[in-house]
């Protein structure tokens, strides 16, 4: 059985390697080449649903808009924590952002440290797209995210400039069951000096 499981385990990790590359593991990283006709119709699609959601939006109101907002917000904490295995609190999250965007957080419970930092960077990164990612505003988002420069018991950051590998785990009881974690590239090459 454990041979069966260490094949499993290979043949997994193959498949992934040979369906999920990510953009800074090819070779042309980061001089980036693209089909501009496909690309610019792609686009155009997107901006034009865009702009209905936008003007459906702007035709809510400035009060269902903000709520609109912090509902967003709210659903996208839980699904970014959710990736790397934590269930937050519903209630603490929609606190948190409820705070940042100026709504009444009243009846709602307070939210802790780590819920108010990831907030922080997804308001950052939503609000702020436009402005480069350097090293310093990933710094940033990192001493929010991790206040104590620690996830768990191991030290973290983009300045470790390690490599969190992704793999594949058969769970016990279950045939076939995979899970995937991140895989980030090396600090050096995705930080702007």
């Amino acid at each position: 059985m454990k041979r069966l499981q260490v094949i499993f385990v290979s043949k997994c990790e193959a498949i992934n390697e040979a369906i999920m590359r990510y953009i800074w593991q090819y070779r042309e990283w980061p001089r980036v080449v693209w089909k501009a006709d496909e690309l610019l119709r792609l686009l155009g699609e997107a901006r034009l649903e865009q702009g209905k959601l936008l003007s459906r939006v702007a035709g809510l109101g400035f009060k269902l808009k903000d709520e609109a907002q912090a509902d967003i917000l709210t659903e996208e904490a839980l699904k970014t924590a959710a990736i790397e295995g934590e269930k937050l609190d519903p209630g603490q999250v929609r606190s948190s952002v409820a705070r940042r965007l100026g709504l009444p957080a009243a009846g709602l419970p307070p939210s802790n440290r780590s819920i108010d930092g990831l907030v922080e960077v997804l308001l950052d990164a939503t609000q702020n797209y436009s402005k480069p990612l350097t090293e310093n505003r990933v710094k940033r988002w990192h001493a929010a995210l991790f206040p104590a420069g620690q996830s768990g018991l191991r030290k973290s950051g983009p300045e470790n400039g390690g490599e969190r590998e992704t793999r594949c785990r058969l769970s016990p009881g279950r045939l076939a069951v995979k899970r995937f974690i991140m895989k980030r590239p090396r600090a050096k090459n995705w930080i702007r000096k």
